[in-house]
């Protein structure tokens, strides 16, 4: 099996995997430097133990078809040929070839499944189930500071608690929670978030970007006069 493993900014950087939860994202790179020549992880839930991840991550990344399931507990990175390219006297082929026979591998390289054989078949979508929902045990055993409840409260899309909060309490280490707040309040009234809710990061990617030191624009008011002549 080769050693090297490659990654591609087209997915690694895309807004799917960037609104990910950090522990998420974190799983995803490990399962890649630990899948064979084909892109199968036989352990993916010995990996998530090793790394500090949790089996929410690997539902998480199930969902959003990161990385595809059997029912062999076997897992495949969907997008493992756009990420890694090796020399055929390099390359070992997947012990998992049971697995790989219903694969298909898609004009953009990605592999997707053939017929309704595979684990991720029976998945709900990422748009029947959020990541908040998949943290729902979590969250309801998580004490929340009030200035990140207030904070919350305030953010105009609600997607993604306990992955913001636990950004939060990174960066109020650094950061007067007063300020992202007021900040907040601030874009708030400008009216600079989309009226999209689709269109609106999550709390989480807000926070990492640190978007409360955004500068305020604000938008210019309709003249609505006419001229008479």
């Amino acid at each position: 099996m080769a050693q090297k493993r490659m990654f591609s900014k087209q997915i690694t950087t895309s807004d799917a995997f960037m609104e990910m939860p950090a522990s998420s994202q974190l799983l995803y790179f490990h399962l890649n430097m630990e899948a064979d020549d084909d892109g199968f992880v036989a352990n993916p839930k010995r990996i998530l133990r090793t790394v500090g991840s949790s089996e929410d991550d690997l539902k998480i990344l199930l969902a959003k078809r990161f990385i595809l399931g059997f029912p062999s507990g076997v897992v495949v990175i969907k997008h493992w040929l756009i990420h890694n390219t090796l020399r055929m006297d390099r390359y070992a082929e997947t012990g998992y070839t049971e697995e790989k026979k219903l694969l298909r591998i898609k004009e953009n390289k990605a592999y997707t499944e053939i017929g309704n054989h595979l684990a991720t078949s029976r998945q709900p979508s990422i748009d029947k189930i959020s990541i908040e929902e998949i943290r729902i045990e979590k969250n309801n055993n998580t004490d929340y500071s009030k200035e990140f409840l207030n904070f919350y409260s305030l953010y105009p899309r609600k997607v993604g608690k306990l992955g913001a909060y636990k950004k939060w309490e990174t960066i109020i280490k650094k950061v007067d929670p007063v300020k992202i707040i007021n900040g907040l309040k601030a874009q708030l009234e400008a009216e600079m978030f989309s009226k999209e809710e689709k269109f609106i990061k999550h709390p989480e990617v807000w926070l990492n970007k640190g978007c409360w030191e955004d500068d305020i624009i604000i938008k210019k008011e309709e003249n609505k006069t006419t001229k008479s002549y």
